[in-house]
């Protein structure tokens, strides 16, 4: 609202506000229906998707109203944003399977077997079994992508000059590592 309010401030920001209006409230509507029809998977899920899509459209939209930017609206765009979006739709797409595990129940599907799944091999012939493996299998891709966009961005921050930036730009490398080793150890 406060996006529409604002003059200064560009159309494309406001129709992202806008849309994280609506996901908000979507979520809002999808949480009270979970608490009224008991932890129906299928909402239990929406309402994951949602939360993080909104999450999602936040960053965003801070990024566009960050005061360093409007200044200089042109800082950061030379950065290719193909790898590091490619790593977000990943990540966010990981967090919906993992969602999905969790509320349809096949999160100990493959048991306590960290590599395979409990003697059926990296391709189990059970539904949920195939379920954990593929959230398994995302999950080291979605890591190796974080890596990569993490270090890459770290170099070319640090090639500008900018070290405070190099260093937070490490940062998601740092932490998809813990949630691979957590992932693990859950196991």
């Amino acid at each position: 609202i406060g996006a529409w309010a604002r003059p200064d401030v560009a159309v494309r920001t406001k129709w992202i506000a806008f849309a994280a209006l609506w996901l908000v409230l979507g979520q809002g509507l999808l949480g009270g229906l979970t608490v009224a029809l008991g932890l129906n998977p299928y909402l239990s899920t929406g309402h994951l998707v949602l939360g993080y899509g909104f999450l999602s459209l936040m960053v965003v939209i801070a990024w566009r109203l960050a005061p360093s930017r409007s200044a200089d609206p042109q800082r950061g765009v030379r950065m290719a944003r193909g790898l590091v979006g490619i790593a977000a739709l990943v990540v966010f797409f990981q967090i919906v399977l993992g969602g999905i595990i969790r509320h349809f129940g096949a999160g100990l599907a493959c048991g306590a077997d960290p590599i395979g799944c409990q003697g059926g091999g990296l391709w189990p012939d059970q539904y949920q079994q195939q379920l954990h493996m593929s959230h398994r299998f995302l999950g080291y891709g979605a890591a190796l992508l974080v890596i990569a966009a993490s270090l890459w961005a770290a170099r070319r921050a640090r090639g500008a000059g900018r070290g405070s930036v190099a260093r937070l730009a490490l940062a998601p490398a740092v932490i998809v590592l813990a949630q691979v080793a957590l992932g693990l150890l859950t196991v």
